[in-house]
């Protein structure tokens, strides 16, 4: 387990995976957990989604959705990510475009954006009121913008070597992960911006923590293993990180 410690977080270990969920054909680019915290969503690039029962470590295979329910039309690349608001109103996407747009849940309207960003647009992220969206792109150090006057705030989070693939804060707003293609996922105490753990982990690249933040969840693509795994969140570091923090604030990637 890593040291909360600044100097001890700089040693990168090892996340062991208490469950490894495994099913999809190809690239896992979205998870996202049920607010129970029981279940799992996931979308990947062999077009379909699977829904997965934690407790059982397993896929519900019933509720595996292949079809077309409702399309959003108006990125003209490939999406990258989607995330969907706690009150089930809104979808954000981000894309290959460099853009990302929030649309009606309900009627597949866009309802806001393009949002143009430097390059591809790697992860988008509802605040839990939903009135809030972190957006960052393919890059190495991650920046707080005030929500209101859209000015930096503190110190950027610096410790990523390559680009950042994925990006989740956790539903307290304490706790910060980053995963990034110099194969470490990084957690972060959000207010102090203190690097709290750094773990190896090979082609990680979404992942988002669970409602209680108790666990990490992540997926690692290789051509022919296509995995979602989902860690145990080392208790002294939510305890480090349990801070308030304020609310009027968003994550960029800049």
């Amino acid at each position: 387990m890593a040291s909360t410690s600044t100097k001890a977080a700089t040693t990168k270990s090892i996340l062991t995976p208490t469950i490894t969920l495994k099913g999809h054909k190809k690239w896992i680019r979205s998870i996202s957990y049920f607010p129970d915290g029981q279940r799992m969503i996931s979308g990947s690039w062999d077009k379909t989604t699977r829904q997965w029962d934690l407790k059982a470590g397993k896929e519900i295979e019933e509720a595996r959705d292949t079809g077309i329910v409702k399309t959003f039309k108006g990125h003209s690349r490939q999406i990258f990510c989607i995330d969907i608001s706690a009150d089930n109103t809104l979808l954000a996407s981000g894309s290959l475009d460099a853009t990302a747009r929030i649309w009606n849940l309900e009627t597949g309207k866009l309802v806001a954006g393009p949002f143009k960003s430097a390059s591809l647009v790697c992860a988008v992220r509802f605040s839990p009121d939903s009135k809030k969206l972190a957006v960052h792109d393919s890059t190495k150090t991650i920046y707080e913008f005030d929500a209101v006057t859209l000015e930096t705030v503190g110190a950027p989070f610096e410790g990523h070597t390559k680009a950042i693939g994925g990006l989740a804060l956790s539903f307290d707003g304490a706790l910060l992960a980053s995963a990034s293609a110099d194969n470490t996922i990084k957690l972060w105490a959000f207010e102090s911006r203190q690097l709290l753990a750094s773990f190896d982990v090979q082609n990680p690249s979404p992942l988002i923590l669970s409602p209680d933040s108790c666990q990490l969840a992540y997926t690692t693509d290789t051509e022919d293993d296509c995995k979602i795994c989902i860690c145990d969140t080392p208790p002294d570091i939510l305890a480090h990180a349990r801070v308030r923090i304020p609310h009027t604030r968003l994550l960029f990637m800049c």
